[in-house]
């Protein structure tokens, strides 16, 4: 499966669908209105082809970093800084074309006030 910003210069390649999708109300994500799905680090593997067109972006508690496509503005992926204990890679499933996970389970989860799941 691969997801890949619109102009195609970042493309991840997972070998799996995810059991479930995270819709996330956070101040970043609910902006980029991103569906979130988690792999291990060594379950991903992301090509970019004009590197100097890559960009992260990291906020608030800075566990977080955002990969964005400099040159079409989209969202790609997170990885975890480290800040962070646990290491993973979430990547934004609106990278993948509708028809490989419209039968995915979105589970919600309240990022704005940072109680976890709420459906």
């Amino acid at each position: 499966m691969e997801a890949r910003c619109h102009c195609k210069n970042i493309s991840i390649r997972i070998d799996h669908r995810p059991s479930q999708l995270t819709s996330c109300n956070c101040s970043f994500c609910y902006r980029i209105g991103a569906l979130w799905g988690y792999f291990e680090p060594h379950e991903v593997d992301v090509y970019v082809e004009d590197k100097t067109a890559a960009g992260a972006y990291c906020h608030g508690d800075m566990y977080i970093r955002f990969h964005h496509c400099s040159s079409c503005g989209c969202t790609t992926h997170y990885t975890m800084t480290d800040k962070s204990q646990k290491q993973k890679v979430a990547v934004n499933f609106r990278m993948v074309g509708s028809a490989l996970c419209d039968d995915i389970e979105v589970k919600l989860f309240d990022g704005a006030n940072r109680s976890g799941f709420v459906r």
